[in-house]
């Protein structure tokens, strides 16, 4: 989903990988995405924009729950550089999502590996989205 707008495809698997610092997802999906904020990626595939620039959320519908990812959950901004970058890039396969670092910030993760599942909640306390 975007904003009020569905524009994903149904995917067979999102994987939570507290390793990966970004949102990856299937690149024909991600670029639609970018493309609702205006970013253009650059030559090293990050999608750099102004820091006040406004988007859409991100919704992800797992098991009939959604989880969404704002403005401040999708925008990075390192140290000392004037530009933001949204926390998202293509890759993998066509039809899997990886919920990297801006979705574990908002979201607690719990792994039952012993009932084979898999529990999310809002976390108590989400860290700045700026590093």
């Amino acid at each position: 989903w975007v904003g009020d707008e569905y524009c994903f495809t149904e995917v067979d698997y999102a994987v939570v990988n507290h390793y990966s610092e970004f949102v990856m997802g299937p690149t024909d999906q991600v670029e639609r995405f970018a493309d609702r904020w205006q970013a253009v990626k650059d030559a090293d595939g990050w999608y750099p924009i102004t820091c006040d620039r406004e988007g859409p959320p991100m919704h992800f519908r797992i098991q009939g729950r959604d989880y969404t990812l704002t403005k401040s959950d999708l925008l990075v901004k390192w140290r000392d550089d004037p530009t933001c970058y949204l926390a998202i890039t293509g890759g993998g396969s066509p039809r899997t999502w990886t919920l990297g670092a801006p979705f574990l910030r908002k979201f607690y993760v719990l792994f039952d590996s012993l009932n084979k599942r898999v529990g999310i909640a809002l976390a108590k306390s989400g860290s700045d989205s700026f590093v």
